[in-house]
């Protein structure tokens, strides 16, 4: 996952209208609706909009026309999401949940990506954020470093901290409210004891002549009160101003513009082995002899701070974290190797990272959800979802293992198979989509209940290919059990094709006639018959039957569409007497859906009329397809919208 441009704010959206039990045509006004209860509850958000349907589906995107009540994006985050449609008044049931959204509004950046704006981790009541680097230093600050090593911590900028289990802070450490600076020489046991303690002999001694917590000339101090007078009123005792007497006597002693404890300082140079060399009395320095002893146990805490506070290791946040930076700062949290664990009991070995309740990763695995659970480079996004060896999966009790893919409610993707959809399972590179849809063994299966093994492919609801190779089974309860072909369900469309071609040896050799194969009536398990189609340059449609010629006529009735369907004085007639060698003749062509025959005595006669079919579909199809053409000129016709054919609707039986 990773940051991206902001998303637009509306959710696309495709629908299938029949209306009794025709595929719908033109425009529709549709109402969407939001609610947060799958029936009743309150309607979060609503809208209208004419929606263009062709052949019974239309797509659009819910956010782009006149909304009704309330807010989209408000709507999409709340913690559950039902969509109601409205056409014509009918509303349509049950409600659709909106469970995953083509864009998120926010992310979760991928490891290595700079973070430029806020991030608030804010936990509630009874919540906690653990935020963890085992064995790594944790760096904050820009250019801060805290690499190699073990439990590093660098705070500031371009602070880098190079020393084992310290902390290293850049700038001055304010206490506001606090009362002193603790440590302890075992992490996690033993009592506190205090820094700043009067532990200084020569300051033991001497503390009562000086003004306590107050600068040197002040009026509590007894030596300032005596002798005052002699100085320069209001201003620090190492004024650099000739007016003042007693400088210009004594100045010679003095370390010029320097802190009383100098080397210019006589009674410094006295005193000096008293104290902690070159440096301010409390101060953490390696070359403070005290500090020195027993730097490597100290713990550095910063207390009673009302608003924050930095925590030692093992110590809980119960309010709400806050990091603010700017565009040219960053955040860095863990390193190479590290554990990050956030949520209550969340738990991550041997690297990785674990975001949830009881969430759990290992062996750099990331889980992300309620007991969800990543291993070995997996992942796992969703509640008690597993991903292991590489594995993806995303959805309540998804399950991925050894680089396969699982997406849906209990899916399961394993040994390089991809599943999608609620109960989907694929394995060894198999392929399946939709609820409860299985496919294995290289196969794919698309559809609810659909099932393909090995090479086969089944393709919709409750398709199957149990077993053999190379099976293509494709429409609702299909079932191929014959390698090596392809068996279909329903009418087969060819919109756009220039005829219906095949050939009986695969790969190579001429496209021969159209055959139709059936089984042998004589030995149906053992043999096939094959018929061949009749082909002409004209397109017949052909008539038959018996008629009965009584006082020398016989008048055929034709079907009440005969003359709207066909070519008026194209008509060959055959007549063949039954029992008698008679004399027949047409005594009256085809017009008004009916014909006579004439013959020269009473007789059966079987008749036969041919008349080239002259419908709008006809002329349009041989307008752009003659019998003869060359194969230059054979192209895609353009797409011809339903509501501009005529007689080519086809209906299924």
């Amino acid at each position: 996952m990773g940051f991206a441009l902001q998303p637009p704010e509306r959710v696309n959206y495709q629908g299938r209208l029949i209306e009794g039990t025709n595929l719908v045509n033109g425009s529709r006004q549709i109402i969407f609706r939001l609610f947060d209860e799958v029936s009743a509850g309150i309607e979060l958000y609503g809208e209208t909009q004419t929606v263009s349907v062709v052949d019974g589906l239309y797509s659009t995107a819910i956010g782009l026309s006149n909304t009704v009540a309330g807010s989209l994006l408000a709507a999409l985050k709340g913690s559950s999401c039902f969509l109601e449609v409205e056409i014509g008044g009918t509303v349509l049931s049950p409600r659709e949940e909106i469970a995953a959204v083509a864009h998120a509004l926010t992310a979760v950046s991928k490891a290595g990506d700079t973070m430029t704006g806020p991030l608030t981790i804010n936990a509630g009541a009874g919540e906690g954020i653990l935020i963890l680097s085992e064995g790594s230093g944790i760096a904050i600050g820009n250019s801060a470093s805290a690499e190699g090593g073990e439990e590093r911590i660098a705070i500031g900028h371009n602070v880098t901290n190079e020393v084992d289990h310290t902390a290293a802070v850049r700038g001055t450490l304010y206490l506001d409210g606090g009362t002193n600076i603790y440590y302890r020489s075992t992490a996690g046991t033993g009592p506190w004891q205090e820094l700043m303690v009067e532990e200084d002999p020569v300051w033991l001694s001497e503390k009562g002549a000086y003004a306590t917590g107050s600068p040197v000339y002040a009026e509590a101090d007894p030596v300032w009160t005596a002798e005052r007078e002699a100085y320069a009123t209001g201003t620090p005792l190492y004024v650099f101003a000739e007016t003042d007497p007693v400088w210009t006597a004594e100045k010679a002693a003095y370390a010029t513009g320097m802190p009383v404890y100098a080397e210019a300082d006589p009674v410094w140079i006295a005193e000096k082995a008293g104290y902690a060399t070159g440096t301010p009395l409390y101060t953490y320095t390696e070359t403070d002899p005290s500090w020195a002893s027993s730097s490597n146990d100290v713990e550095i805490r910063i207390l009673n701070i009302e608003t924050a506070r930095v925590s030692k290791i093992g110590d809980e946040m119960t309010g709400a974290l806050v990091i603010n930076v700017s565009s040219v700062t960053g955040i860095v949290i863990g390193s190479s190797g590290a554990n990050i664990a956030i949520g209550n009991t969340a738990n991550v070995a041997g690297g990785g990272l674990a975001v949830g309740d009881r969430a759990n990763a290992a062996v750099n695995g990331t889980a992300l959800g309620y007991m969800a659970f990543g291993a070995y480079v997996g992942t796992a996004l969703g509640r008690t979802a597993n991903g292991s060896s590489s594995g993806a999966s995303v959805g309540q009790a998804a399950n991925s293992f050894q680089s396969g893919a699982a997406i849906g409610f209990e899916a399961d993707g394993s040994s390089w198979g991809a599943a999608m959809g609620r109960g989907a399972n694929a394995k060894n590179s198999g392929i399946s989509i939709g609820h409860f849809s299985h496919g294995r063994e290289y196969a794919v299966a698309i559809g609810r209940d659909s099932y393909a093994v090995q090479t086969n492919i089944s393709i919709g609801y409750a398709a199957k290919c149990w077993a053999g190779r190379n099976r293509i089974a494709m429409g609702s309860g299909v079932v191929n059990d014959t390698d090596d072909s392809a068996q279909i369900r329903g009418s087969l469309y060819l919109d756009g094709g220039t005829g219906l071609m095949y050939r009986s040896t695969f790969g190579s050799g001429a496209w021969s006639v159209k055959a139709f194969t059936i089984d042998h009536p004589l030995d149906p398990e053992n043999r096939v018959l094959r018929h061949y189609s009749v082909e002409g340059p004209k397109v017949w449609n052909v008539y038959a039957g018996n008629a009965q010629v009584i006082g020398g006529t016989a008048v055929v009735e034709l079907p009440a569409y005969y003359s709207a369907l066909n070519l008026a004085g194209s008509e060959v007639y055959s007549f063949t007497p039954v029992g008698v060698a008679a004399v027949c003749y047409v005594k009256q062509k085809a017009a008004g859906n009916r014909f006579v025959i004439g013959a020269d005595q009473d007789c059966e006669v079987s008749w036969t009329v041919k008349a080239v079919r002259n419908d709008p579909a006809a002329r349009e199809d041989l307008l752009h397809r003659p019998v003869e053409q060359l194969k230059a000129d054979i192209r895609s016709l353009p797409p011809i919208s339903e509501a501009e054919q005529q007689n080519t609707t086809a209906i299924s039986p």
